[in-house]
């Protein structure tokens, strides 16, 4: 009787085990979302921040910064173009001088009556003022193409001009020979523009006189 209790006792410890070890040690779901999400906090490096879009970005450099663009160098403040393009200009052409225009008159081809459509052709007849390159007469001639519907310069205005001889018979003859050849000018842009025209070009420049 006694080696029967003790063989079902014996039978009852082993089921006991036996179920123990039967068990899941897998964690249940809370504690794998803690163990991801402490994962997530520790994979971005010491070394790194993180940009205002949350992005990794390199610590050394700001989202904010921008580089500037260096602007282009002007002639003066009186008129928005290009230095280099005044420089290039004196370069290029037969004479380049300071002029005030006495007379304004708007003719078509070979100076004949102007078109009302299409091109023609701003006649200037202008003083002499200030020399930068060339032997300009003291008083010349220039035409300048433009639409018929423009505007012409008036007369009293302050002008720098590059300009090409004209194969006119006349000597005072000349015309200039494409857009942003001519400027109306102030004090401060003459004495700039006398600076620019002794500039010599990075790079040869072939003429814009045909």
């Amino acid at each position: 009787m006694c080696k029967f209790k003790f063989m079902a006792v014996l039978l009852m410890f082993s089921l006991d085990g036996c179920k123990s070890a039967g068990q899941s040690t897998v964690p249940d779901n809370s504690d794998v979302a803690q163990a991801d999400s402490e994962h997530s906090k520790n994979s971005v490096s010491k070394n790194t921040t993180v940009s205002p879009e949350g992005l990794p970005k390199d610590s050394n450099k700001d989202f904010n910064s921008e580089t500037p663009e260096e602007s282009e160098e002007l002639f003066c403040d009186a008129v928005p173009a290009p230095a280099d393009l005044v420089a290039d200009n004196c370069y290029t052409t037969d004479i380049s001088a300071v002029v005030k225009i006495v007379k304004v008159e708007v003719v078509g081809e070979n100076g004949g009556p102007p078109s009302k459509t299409g091109y023609v052709n701003h006649k200037y007849t202008v003083e002499l003022l200030d020399t930068l390159k060339g032997n300009p007469e003291k008083e010349l001639i220039y035409f300048e193409m433009a639409d018929a519907d423009s505007s012409t310069h008036s007369i009293g205005d302050r002008m720098l001009v590059s300009l090409c001889k004209s194969d006119s018979s006349a000597n005072n003859q000349y015309y200039s020979p494409d857009n942003g050849y001519t400027f109306t000018v102030t004090d401060q842009c003459v004495a700039r523009a006398k600076q620019l025209c002794t500039k010599t070009p990075a790079q040869k420049l072939n003429s814009a006189c045909e």
